[in-house]
């Protein structure tokens, strides 16, 4: 990734999230201001959709904190985070199940165990990530999930002091819920 070339067009753009397998490749932003910014307005500035792919001041920007939730909206043509809906298949979560996090010093690599209707309370706000009880018990809210298209891989559940990402998407039927595909980081490289 060339960050000195995305911050020309943004400097808010702090790291790149790239799914294979899904066309999800995308700059991942965070206003120094105001949360909810980029929920509808795109990285270069202009307001409405699609939106950005971005995260909150909740957590950091280095992905070191115990879950760090990226948001994207579910667009009817396919782009943003429209294709997480693809985990709704357990042989697509079982083929596919990395996903990058580029930043300007490092490469993170992730593997999803976790893809699950959840409900729309905000996360961050309601576990405390930095205790092993907040951390385990949002991994039991994820298990705790009954719907049919939810998936988890039991033998690859994270142990506490390995950070998660949480990628939160809409579900156009379920106005309530969000989508959520949840991975955990199993390399860095400078």
């Amino acid at each position: 990734m060339d960050f000195e070339e995305l911050w020309e067009i943004n400097p808010d753009i702090y790291a790149w999230i790239e799914i294979p397998g899904t066309e999800i490749a995308y700059p991942i932003v965070r206003h120094p201001d105001d949360d909810a910014y980029y929920l509808n307005h795109t990285i270069e500035g202009k307001e409405g959709y699609p939106g950005s792919i971005y995260t909150e001041s909740w957590n950091s920007k280095d992905f070191s904190d115990g879950n760090t939730v990226i948001y994207g909206h579910n667009m009817k043509n396919g782009s943003m985070f429209a294709q997480l809906h693809k985990y709704e298949d357990p042989e697509f979560l079982k083929e596919n199940v990395t996903v990058y996090i580029y930043t300007p010093t490092q490469i993170l690599t992730y593997e999803i165990f976790a893809a699950v209707v959840y409900d729309d309370r905000h996360i961050m706000m309601s576990f405390d990530f930095s205790d092993p009880n907040g951390y385990e018990e949002y991994i039991g809210t994820l298990q705790d999930s009954r719907y049919i298209s939810n998936t988890i891989v039991e033998d690859a559940l994270p142990d506490f002091d390995t950070p998660m990402i949480t990628l939160s998407t809409c579900i156009s039927s379920m106005k309530e819920n969000r989508w959520i595909v949840v991975a955990k980081l199993v390399d860095t490289a400078e």
